[in-house]
């Protein structure tokens, strides 16, 4: 079907996604992500509350600080999300913009 024009692939180490033509980079960046449920409650708390320090993002996800900071890694790592300030809270970046199309 990708050779045909019917569908993007994106591909890692040991997965593949198929996505329809037009979805954006970012939005199969993202989807890809959300499919974890760590990475989706990271989204989703910062959906919530744009500016979370790491330690509110513990209490109020209720993992594992390692579980919380392997996912936010991915995610900063994808620049889906950045962190900013003194006590480095992690902001959201563009999926606010993805979900207002």
């Amino acid at each position: 079907m990708q050779k045909e024009g019917l569908v993007q692939v994106k591909r890692s180490k040991r997965k593949t996604w198929y996505f329809i033509l037009d979805v954006y980079e970012e939005e199969m960046r993202l989807a890809v992500h959300l499919r974890n449920k760590t990475s989706y409650e990271i989204v989703s708390r910062l959906l919530e509350n744009q500016y979370l320090t790491f330690n509110a993002l513990t209490k109020k996800i209720n993992k594992c600080p390692a579980s919380i900071s392997f996912g936010l890694s991915r995610l900063v790592e994808e620049g889906i999300v950045k962190r900013a300030g003194v006590f480095t809270p992690y902001i959201f970046s563009k999926i606010r913009d993805l979900y207002q199309k």
